[in-house]
């Protein structure tokens, strides 16, 4: 357990046990009781569980602190038109019920004091649509409200009353201020944090439990199976000619297709089932309490009758259905990916069989398994016949319109000419450990290039390289990175290493040694796909990362979707606040351009300046960039309609 985890779990216990808070020693004058109020408030902010625990502490903190007999925290909800009531605290009166629950947020601007209480009584009855007076209590006297910030952006308001008349204490009003002004900064950050963690656990298009989650679904599941003496199908689905609908009418429809394939499916299922989206077009039920195989078949049955009627998408008449291959735990198995694989492997062979077909997994459907032996072997070949390549992309920074750095990709070019996706092979080379010589070539050869073009350009560009969850568990793979570095020439902080959130976390005690080697020899540390795995701050601060990537899947949609715009929005933040650069994947339009460059999101990759290209090509490409040839740069300035 790292050393912050071991301090929340430490303060948690603390919270529990009713120690004294930080601070709590400190007696007298208004500026200590700021000062233990500013400690409290940032020790709550670390412990708390998530945003209602850290408001509830609030307004019981500051209700008792400065003896007011009411204290209750409004949010603005969703819409943006009301504020909603999420914490209350009184004195044991019950007052707190009598509150009103939602507040417009057009009357936050009337803020302040409430001294002359009657008066505003008197008034409200005069001017109904005053309406702060619904949330005067009968015994309050004075009160004021003190209005959350965010920078420029109101996002709540506290709500204190006193039974005493009179105005507040001067530095009383100080003290509420800077409350709240800490208190707004820390719900924002603990909401992003939320959100983050949503995004790692459930799907952004259709809400429903994602791959990673899936599994630890699944072993619930079995567990549960185990003590009941019952079985629990996994049920595989694959929806026939999705790619002909993403192809026919665009990705728009084929997103509304599978929100509305996870609304039908959610429909006609149990409460016990649980149905989770691995990707793409592919989806797969947990169904929990299977007394018999006719248990399972009454499940995929009904899923076929689900599929039967149309689908009415933007004017369009969309007929789809599905291919299910259904595994039984334990009988066909115990293992989680073990189950999946079978499942898998009977979904193909119910898309033999042709549409709104479902196949029981048998002994001998696993054809896919000779094809990854297949593959394997020719791999193999590859590596000695020189088949694999490295592909180069360009990594623009905002600022200047610079080229700063590449990231390599490899490529294997079959015999006959055509490029393998990497899609079909380095899956194959992670689970039989090819991957390490192929990652040693890929590493060596693209330090090798990136040394060539720093003689060629006399510019020192950074070379990115992915390095897969086997590269980093090889006990070598440090010593590997720095021999290679030695050989080639190149510096180390030329060199970027990129890993996924889920290859940090796997191991996590020994990754953060083998990377901090590396980091403090120089080498940079980057999180690739930012977002699509558990995103927690606790890893930012835990690992020596350089860099994160936002993921393309969060950039495709921008400037169309806010919702994905505000969560880019929220990881560039998060990442400039932990003095990270922040890299967004998949810039495709000058739109797209245009917002990360209005966000100072620090550089951006994709189709918009480059295709990943040859080492030859990629060349040329820097030539226009980084020689006496600026036309490059004012094409692209002029593509981007003067946003560089």
């Amino acid at each position: 357990m790292s050393l912050l985890a071991r301090f929340v779990a430490w303060a948690r216990a603390r919270k529990r046990s009713g120690a004294r808070p930080f601070g709590s020693h400190l007696q007298g004058d208004n500026y200590a009781r700021q000062l233990q109020a500013a400690a409290e408030m940032a020790y709550e902010a670390t412990i708390a569980e998530n945003v209602d625990e850290l408001i509830q502490w609030a307004v019981d903190m500051i209700r008792r602190r400065f003896g007011f007999h009411y204290v209750g925290l409004f949010l603005v909800g969703p819409g943006g038109d009301e504020a909603i009531l999420r914490a209350t605290s009184d004195d044991g009166c019950g007052c707190a019920l009598q509150v009103r629950r939602s507040f417009p947020v057009s009357q936050l601007g009337i803020l302040g004091y409430l001294t002359g209480v009657r008066q505003h009584r008197a008034e409200h009855a005069r001017n109904p649509s005053n309406r702060i007076d619904s949330l005067l209590l009968p015994e309050t006297r004075s009160a004021m409200i003190i209005p959350l910030k965010f920078g420029d952006r109101i996002i709540g308001a506290l709500d204190v009353q006193r039974k005493e008349s009179g105005e507040f204490d001067e530095q009383d009003e100080v003290a509420l201020q800077a409350m709240a002004d800490q208190l707004a900064v820390a719900i924002e950050r603990k909401e992003t944090e939320e959100q983050l963690t949503k995004m790692a656990k459930y799907d952004y298009l259709t809400g429903l439990p994602n791959r990673s989650q899936f599994h630890l679904l699944a072993e619930e599941a079995f567990a549960r199976a185990r003590r009941t003496e019952q079985m629990v199908a996994l049920l595989f689905i694959d929806l026939d000619n999705f790619k002909m609908v993403n192809d026919s009418f665009g990705h728009a429809v084929g997103d509304q297709l599978l929100q509305m394939t996870a609304a039908r499916m959610k429909g006609c299922l149990r409460k016990t089932d649980t149905i989770c989206r691995l990707g793409g077009d592919e989806f797969i039920i947990i169904a929990e309490g299977i007394k018999s195989m006719q248990d399972a078949k009454v499940v995929a049955e009904k899923l076929i009758q689900m599929f039967a009627p149309a689908y009415e998408i933007q004017g369009h008449e969309i007929f789809t259905a599905p291919s299910i291959g259904v595994a039984i735990f334990p009988t066909d198995g115990q293992d989680t990916d073990q189950l999946l694989s079978f499942a898998d492997s009977a979904m193909y062979s119910a898309k033999k069989d042709g549409a709104c077909s479902y196949r029981f997994y048998e002994i001998g459907m696993n054809a896919h398994i000779a094809q990854r032996i297949t593959i394997t072997e020719k791999m193999k070949r590859a590596i000695q016949d020189q088949e694999f390549e490295v592909f180069y992309q360009p990594q623009i920074e905002l600022s200047s319109g610079d080229l700063v750095a590449v990231e390599a990709l490899i490529r294997w070019r079959h015999p006959d000419g055509e490029l393998v996706p990497p899609g079909q092979f380095i899956p194959v080379a992670e689970s039989t450990g090819l991957i390490i010589p192929i990652g040693e070539w890929v590493l060596r050869t693209a330090c090798q290039q990136a040394k060539r073009w720093h003689l060629k350009w006399g510019k020192n560009i950074r070379v990115a390289v992915n390095i897969s969850p086997r590269q980093l568990r090889d006990p070598k793979f440090s010593q590997t990175v720095m021999n290679i570095l030695s050989q080639t020439g190149l510096e180390a902080e030329c060199l970027e290493l990129e890993f996924t959130e889920n290859v940090l976390i796997e191991h996590d005690q020994a990754n953060v040694l083998v990377l901090n080697q590396l980091k403090d020899r120089g080498v940079r540390i980057a999180m690739d796909d930012f977002g699509t795995g558990y995103s927690s701050l606790s890893y930012l601060k835990r690992f020596p990362i350089d860099t994160i990537k936002i993921d393309h899947s969060f950039v495709r949609d921008i400037p169309n979707m806010p919702r994905d715009a505000s969560l880019a929005c929220a990881i560039i933040a998060m990442g400039h606040m932990l003095r990270l650069r922040v890299i967004a994947e998949g810039v495709e339009t000058a739109e797209q351009l245009t917002f990360f460059r209005s966000q100072n999101c620090d550089a951006v990759q994709g189709y918009f300046f480059s295709e990943p290209l040859p080492a030859d090509l990629m060349t040329e490409f820097m030539g226009d960039f980084l020689s006496e040839k600026p036309q490059a740069k004012a094409a692209l300035h002029a593509r981007s309609g003067g946003s560089m």
